[in-house]
């Protein structure tokens, strides 16, 4: 985006408002700058800080907290989130600065967030207040110095969207609607180092303030993975250092395959649609039950909850199949038994195309996909650069390889290849899809094949290569925050007290589902290095590999596999978590919770968590109060005759009040009970 004022910026803050936002943004880049060891530089830019993260509106309140999460020990409690939700449907109008052609770009992207999610928009004429509804804001598309949107609802009756010339286009738009409904950029999750990896070097100087993380306080993923294909995602070379050929990544992969996977502007992907529908929709399907669980991480859909939705890739009732081609015949099912199998789309194609083809290889096995070289992906846009594993693909191959098919995989494409090895699936599964968004020149060729793994095969030293399972886990995500922690009025003794009338660092917590890989040998075998071996003392041995650096945000709790029950036949079930704090200290109404997750929901009458609740800390809860109560003294009250008299005085005494939650008494036990019970 072209650098311009941000006064010349027509999004609907005052000027003062702005200069909140730059101020906020300038100490952020500042501390940045400070924390990468970043040498103060001359330029001859003289814009300031405005726009976030390339394309985000920060309202002033968004940016406090942006600052003020940088700063653990800001003097500030931070319980303010960063957006709200949107009442359906959401309004919008054109303010004028856009021709037929733009706007119906702009409508086209908005029927395409329609058509896979339970969000609505509804066209209003611009500056006709009548027609708003309960939202009390209204979005309206205007072309104003760049391409920009403010992160969920606002405060402002009209809030400013700005799709600028070099943005028309739908991807973008699709972009910019995923602000307008909540969304912040991908990258900016707390957890993404366990994904990539940013290299502050390549950032153009004062731009490192576009690579922040959000705080988990602020960002729920709905147990969503990370997604390097999602539309909201930063590309390889955002914010790059310009003097150089050619120009370095400022974001590269952890999994080198996935690289070319970043910054795709041209659909949403599974997880930005399944997001958005857990964020809106979560209560369409309460009252329809599908009769088997969704496979492949799909889920009911809430535009039709008799059926599940799919990655795309996969279909059937319960995405269980492959999805049908568009275009030319191609893809389908595959189940792997012997020889090596050809795959391929080897000549040109058409604009559109798509082929799925779903790979399957007996259990205890798994697939093998290599590419037949030299021509892979051709189109006129292709680069011949050196580098050009850093460019996105506009067409291409894409082999998903992981445990979870559903996520993004290695994408190919301008027959440059990361590695001539063949991409080995973790588990006994494999999608490959070929997509084309424009027309090309030619395809691909590959073959496939299966080979058993863990030594569960006898006779062949192919099965000494050891299998994978995916192990779904309780994690946590948690955060820092300061908090004023008064001394309660009225008690003198508390004055001398340290732990009150003081600010204190607290942590906050929310449990989520994560998932890692778990390396396993069959009956008999035990892992020795890289191999599984024979053994005549050792039985359904298991390793698990070791979790890659996380961020202290991000707690992984320990999981011991022997304990999990998965290999009871006749339980999908793992062990039950240990019991989580009770929610109140005392006066009855505590709960604690445990879990326990699914490895097979075809086991576990389709459910993939279970939590069992029971009631804590029934004790009353006791404090210290003070009552008045009137004396009486007998007093001198003639000093001459010493006549005495009595008096009569107000004094004020300690005693202890015990007390129940609201709709809870003290039974004749002495706890707390819930009444009526």
């Amino acid at each position: 985006m072209k650098k311009v004022s941000p006064l010349n910026i027509t999004d609907g803050l005052t000027i003062q408002e702005k200069i909140v936002v730059v101020n906020y943004l300038s100490a952020i880049e500042q501390k940045e700058e400070k924390e990468h060891h970043l040498i103060t530089k001359s330029t001859t830019d003289n814009t300031v800080p405005y726009v976030f993260e390339e394309d985000i509106i920060l309202t002033p309140k968004q940016a406090q907290i942006i600052y003020e999460s940088r700063n653990p020990r800001q003097k500030r409690k931070l319980n303010t989130d960063l957006h709200r939700h949107w009442q359906l449907p959401i309004q919008y109008a054109f303010d004028g600065s856009h021709n037929e052609s733009e706007k119906s770009i702009i409508r086209r992207a908005l029927s395409y967030w329609e058509s896979y999610t339970c969000i609505t928009f509804e066209e209003i004429t611009y500056k006709d207040n009548s027609s708003v509804n309960e939202n009390k804001v209204y979005i309206v598309f205007t072309s104003n110095e760049g391409c920009w949107s403010f992160v969920g609802r606002s405060t402002y009756r009209e809030q400013k969207v700005s799709i600028f010339e070099d943005c028309i286009y739908e991807g973008h738009v699709l972009h910019e609607i995923g602000h307008v409904i909540g969304f912040w950029h991908e990258h900016a999750r707390p957890d993404r180092e366990e994904h990539i990896q940013v290299q502050q070097n390549a950032i153009q100087y004062g731009k490192q303030y576009n690579f922040l993380h959000i705080s988990w306080k602020d960002l729920d993923n709905k147990n969503m993975p990370y997604d390097v294909g999602s539309i909201m995602h930063y590309g390889s070379r955002a914010y790059a250092v310009d003097n150089q050929t050619p120009v370095p990544p400022t974001i590269i992969t952890k999994d080198p395959l996935l690289q070319r996977a970043l910054g795709q502007r041209f659909q949403l992907s599974f997880y930005d649609v399944k997001l958005a529908n857990a964020a809106y929709c979560a209560d369409k399907c309460n009252n329809t039950k599908l009769a088997q669980p969704c496979q492949h991480d799909g889920y009911q859909d809430p535009k039709l909850c008799s059926r599940c939705r799919c990655t795309e890739g996969l279909g059937g009732n319960y995405c269980e199949t492959a999805a049908p081609s568009i275009g030319d015949t191609c893809g389908g099912v595959i189940n792997l038994t012997g020889s090596p199998v050809p795959i391929g789309y080897p000549t040109s194609y058409r604009f559109g195309q798509q082929c799925n083809w779903y790979i399957k290889a007996p259990k205890n096995s798994r697939v093998f996909f290599t590419i037949t070289p030299p021509r892979i992906m051709e189109y006129p846009q292709c680069v011949s650069d050196t580098n050009n594993k850093y460019v996105e693909c506009l067409n291409y191959l894409e082999v998903r390889y992981s445990h979870n098919i559903a996520t993004t995989g290695a994408r190919i494409c301008c027959s440059y290849l990361e590695s001539t090895k063949p991409i080995i699936s973790e588990g006994n599964e494999m999608l490959v899809l070929l997509r084309a968004n424009a027309a090309g020149s030619y395809g691909f060729q590959a073959k496939i094949w299966a080979e058993p793994c863990g030594g569960c095969v006898t006779g062949t030293e192919l099965s000494h290569r050891p299998c994978s399972r995916n192990v779904p886990y309780v994690c946590e995500r948690q955060w820092n925050y300061t908090e004023w922690n008064p001394c309660p009025s009225g008690n003198w003794w508390w004055a001398d007290n340290k732990d009150c009338n003081k600010l204190v660092n607290k942590t906050a917590v929310r449990s989520g589902i994560c998932h890692r890989s778990e390396l396993f040998c069959c009956n008999g075998y035990q892992l020795n290095g890289t191999d599984c071996i024979k053994s005549s003392s050792v039985a359904n041995i298991s390793i698990v590999i070791q979790p890659v650096a996380v961020s202290t945000d991000y707690i992984v709790p320990t999981h011991d596999p022997s304990k999990d029950k998965e290999n009871d036949p006749s339980s999908g079930w793992g062990n039950w978590t240990t019991w989580s704090n009770c929610s109140t200290a005392c006066g009855g109404c505590g709960n604690q919770t445990r879990q326990r997750l699914c490895y097979d929901p075809l086991l576990c009458s389709g459910k993939s968590i279970e939590v069992e609740t029971r009631s804590c800390n029934k004790n009353p809860c006791t404090q210290v109060k003070f009552g008045t109560r009137t004396i009486s003294k007998v007093v001198v009250c003639n000093p001459i005759t010493l006549q005495k008299c009595t008096v009569y005085e107000k004094e004020t005494y300690p005693f202890i009040s015990e007390t129940c939650c609201t709709g809870y008494a003290k039974n004749s036990n002495g706890t707390c009970a819930k009444t009526g019970t």
